[in-house]
């Protein structure tokens, strides 16, 4: 017999396959990352050697977003991810080996994106109008302002405030979290008519915030609140005597700061007018001669008007002074002149100075 040694060198055959440590996985990554940003690294481990433990991996159903390193598994961004648009991905990761034949498997992960305040506030309306009556009492709703925010959690929640105190000198407010306009104040629309307020949505992202403006217009609308006014209580007029009967002597106004029907002013005399010579036109306060005026019968009037705004009413003086015309003729009647003529010397000269006067007389 002879004996020998003999070295018997066992070469892999791919009896196992690539193994990942668990069936799921899960990882978050910030919208706002850029692009390239390595999210995860997902490895599979192989008992074999050589070719057969070298593992190549691969995305099942590839989404545009993202790539994985086929030697490494790590998971890249491709493009910039949006968490408004899509706010979760799953991907189907397979590690092949590299024998033959190959085994392989295959396990899921869950890229969650997280929100980052990157989407200012909208208004839901470019422009806001709306309307209240001036005497609506203190915390009266006006309008509601709204905006959206795309963002979510605190990036999207929105508070509501004036922009830069543009709060009509403090006679509104705004409720922070409704967006509701209220009237701090009793308004007044004779002082101010029309509000331009602009309404401001910041949003509490962290850790800048982002805000969006919108302007506001509130028309305030008037009640009869504010009587008629005369120029002044005592009011002189002076019409020319002979006026024809009829015709417009004079004019008398009022105003009014409301507007509208609330401004519409009736006139008439309530006193002086007896007997009837003049008219007060009701709407137009075109005073008219009724009757003839004579200034040589009578030089003065004196009337009490009234203008009515219902149920407000305001009254004034008036003094009509008439102005004489030359319309009558000097009235001369015969008269005697009687004078005693004394002789004061032998001339018997007339004498001289004042005898008498010409009884004329003129009625204007």
């Amino acid at each position: 017999s002879h004996t020998a040694q003999v070295f018997i060198n066992v070469t892999d055959a791919n009896t196992h396959r690539p193994v990942f440590q668990s069936s799921h996985y899960t990882v978050s990554v910030s919208e706002d990352r850029p692009v390239g940003t390595s999210i995860a690294t997902i490895g599979a481990t192989d008992e074999d050697t050589g070719e057969n433990a070298r593992i190549t991996y691969v995305l099942e159903d590839p989404v545009p977003q993202f790539r994985i390193d086929p030697d490494t598994g790590t998971i890249y961004t491709v493009t910039e991810l949006d968490y408004e648009d899509q706010a979760a991905y799953t991907l189907a990761i397979t590690a092949r080996d590299n024998g033959i034949p190959q085994k392989s498997d295959t396990t899921s992960l869950e890229i969650l994106i997280l929100d980052a305040n990157d989407n200012a506030p909208r208004f839901l309306r470019d422009f806001y109008q709306g309307s209240v009556f001036e005497d609506a009492p203190p915390s009266t709703s006006v309008l509601q302002v709204s905006a959206t925010d795309r963002d979510s959690g605190p990036n999207g929640r929105l508070l509501y405030t004036f922009q830069g105190g543009d709060d009509g000198d403090g006679d509104f407010y705004i409720e922070p979290t409704s967006g509701v306009i209220r009237t701090q104040r009793r308004l007044d629309r004779e002082n101010v008519a029309v509000y331009s307020l602009r309404a401001l949505a910041v949003d509490r992202g962290s850790p800048v915030s982002l805000s969006a403006s919108v302007e506001i217009q509130v028309a305030v609308l008037d009640i009869n609140d504010n009587p008629p006014v005369f120029e002044r209580d005592e009011l002189e007029l002076l019409v020319e005597e002979n006026s024809p009967v009829g015709s417009v002597v004079a004019r008398i106004r009022a105003s009014d700061p409301d507007e509208g029907p609330n401004a519409q002013i009736m006139y008439q005399i309530v006193e002086g007018n007896v007997p009837e010579v003049f008219q007060l036109d009701l709407l137009s306060g075109d005073l008219r001669a009724l009757a003839e005026l004579d200034f040589e019968v009578r030089q003065e009037y004196v009337l009490v008007v009234q203008a009515t705004s219902a149920p407000l009413v305001s009254r004034a003086t008036v003094h009509i002074r008439l102005l004489d015309q030359n319309d009558n003729p000097p009235v001369l009647p015969d008269f005697q002149i009687l004078f005693n003529n004394y002789v004061t010397n032998k001339s018997n000269s007339f004498p001289t100075g004042v005898i008498g006067r010409i009884p004329a007389h003129d009625p204007d």
